[in-house]
This record gives C-alpha cells, sequence and structure tokens, in this order.
C-alpha cells in the first residue's frame, strides 16, 4: 500500500509474515508535515490488527526536523502503549541519522541502518 500526499509525503506500507509493519516515508518531515506525518503513521497502524513490531523507513527521508523527531518519538511511545515495539531506520551520515543522533532519539528509540537489521533485532525488547 502506497500513499502520497501534498506535501510531497509518501508512505508505503508493508505487512510481513510474523506480524511485523514496514513504513516507509519519503519526503522532508518537518515543522510542515509533522501533522500529516503523525497521522500517516498513526492512520496506518490503526487500521491493522497491533503487529509486534512497527519499523518506521527514513532511508528515503530528505529531512527530520525536531518537531519530526518529536512526533516518531511520539508515535514510538503510543506504539509500545499498546504493546507494539518500535523500531526506526537510517542510514548512517544522512542528515536524518544525524538528527537522530544530536537529538538523542536514537537513545530513546531503537535506529537501525538497515530494515534487516531491525528485523534480526525482533527478539529483543525496547
Amino acid at each position: 500500500m502506497g500513499a502520497a500526499s501534498g506535501s510531497g509525503l509518501v508512505l508505503e506500507v508493508t505487512a510481513l509474515p510474523g506480524s511485523a509493519l514496514i513504513l516507509r516515508i519519503s519526503g522532508d518531515i518537518d515543522l510542515a508535515t509533522v501533522e500529516e506525518t503523525a497521522a500517516i503513521l498513526d492512520d496506518a497502524t490503526a487500521q491493522l490488527p497491533p503487529p509486534d513490531l512497527v519499523i518506521v523507513d527514513l532511508c528515503a527521508a530528505s529531512f527530520l526536523s525536531v518537531a519530526g523527531v518529536r512526533a516518531l518519538e511520539r508515535f514510538a511511545s503510543t506504539a509500545a502503549e499498546r504493546g507494539v515495539r518500535t523500531r526506526l531506520v537510517a542510514q548512517g551520515g544522512t542528515v536524518v541519522h544525524r538528527v537522530m543522533h544530536i537529538t538523542r532519539l536514537d537513545r530513546r528509540v531503537e535506529v537501525f541502518e538497515t530494515i534487516d537489521c531491525a528485523l534480526a533485532a525482533r527478539g529483543r525488547r525496547n
């Protein structure tokens, strides 16, 4: 399933066997798109039975603002309240990865460089 918006954000949802859900987001996640980002993340997970794990793939995101960091943190917190683990994926050295490190989001939500690494960590608990 893929959805594009007028702001340029694109969300692609892939459900994997074993109750994992991958949400791929591309575009800028900033003050102008943060409410839409939060809504599409919530909508993508609310329509399905709660998976064991949600992986938010930000490899195609071109920018992540502090407002976007807060939205991702809220999403992970809300998911945890439902018993769902959240992993973030961002390639090392990118703007998105650096923002996650500078804001210490990577200390509050696990960040991996690939979807495969995030899936391999499934057995671990936050």
